[in-house]
């Protein structure tokens, strides 16, 4: 739709919104922390933007959220892990940006992720052992990042 600017903090008025997708625009800058409201969120897709700045731990407020879409855009700095404390969590898309450090062992944690997608990023060190117990797990696509170490022959 070629939207453009920041998002509005008022956006975290809409209290019963369950699905926000504003992907493929201009949308620049962060993300207000009023969008922690959002209790009933299962969706947020931000794909294809120009967000930029760490994404945000606040993520972890959202009980109910199952898709999380922040790819393609600028974000750096860790992955947060409290996202572990999103226990409905089922895909995780977060490839094409500017993720460094490594893949938080937390991550293993999410009992009901089926698609793990952190490609063309900066991440370092080696895979964590517990995401391969995730048994949910479908897709887990790592390439394009500065992974080191050797995968379990058990998987």
């Amino acid at each position: 739709m070629q939207l453009h600017g920041t998002i509005p903090p008022h956006l975290g008025n809409l209290s019963f919104l369950i699905s926000l997708d504003i992907s493929d625009n201009t949308f620049h800058g962060g993300f207000p922390e009023e969008l922690a409201h959002l209790r009933r969120l299962k969706l947020i897709n931000v794909t294809s933007n120009n967000f930029s700045g760490a994404i945000p731990s606040f993520f972890s407020l959202l009980p109910n959220l199952r898709f999380v879409y922040l790819s393609s855009n600028q974000f750096l700095g860790k992955i947060p892990t409290s996202f572990s404390n999103l226990t409905k969590l089922e895909v995780l898309r977060i490839q094409r940006n500017f993720l460094d450090g490594e893949i938080p062992r937390e991550i293993g944690d999410l009992r009901y992720l089926t698609v793990l997608d952190l490609q063309y990023n900066q991440l370092t060190g080696s895979i964590p052992p517990s995401i391969f117990n995730i048994t949910t797990v479908q897709v887990t696509a790592l390439t394009g990042n500065n992974l080191t170490g050797k995968l379990p022959r058990t998987i």
